[in-house]
């Protein structure tokens, strides 16, 4: 997701929660919009954008659980194998592939995650995991 993406979710994410929780009526009777910091405090929870690369492991684990001869799992360790390379000019800035390793290593701290997922139940309290700790950091 770029920073653009991740930007847009947040406004419409706040955009969303204002319209939900309304405004606040201030001493002198006048109403105000919520900022930012209130409807950060009222949800009490992971924002979208951390939902979204919690979900977004789910597939990653999946597609580790594949056979070799998958064309998902050798398009997905191609580009894993080229990930060296620099990007020429008008080549997509970041692969879905080194977005989902980025992710594994920022939410669950994981090198070696392609081991961890196959076993799919140690993969889902991974998931829950992370998702329980971005719940409490917030």
């Amino acid at each position: 997701m770029l920073k653009e993406d991740e930007r847009a979710l947040g406004v419409f994410e706040r955009k969303v929660l204002r319209t939900i929780y309304g405004g606040v009526r201030t001493v002198n009777g006048e109403w105000r919009r919520r900022m930012n910091h209130e409807l950060h405090a009222l949800l009490g929870g992971p924002t979208i954008v951390q939902e979204v690369e919690v979900g977004r492991l789910r597939w990653p684990g999946h597609v580790a659980r594949m056979h070799d001869d998958s064309p998902v799992k050798m398009i997905f360790d191609r580009d894993q194998l080229e990930g060296g390379r620099g990007r020429k000019p008008g080549e997509q800035r970041a692969r879905w592939g080194d977005q989902a390793r980025r992710n594994i290593r920022k939410i669950c701290n994981l090198e070696d995650w392609r081991q961890t997922a196959q076993d799919r139940e140690i993969w889902r309290r991974l998931l829950v995991t992370a998702r329980a700790s971005l719940r409490a950091l917030c």
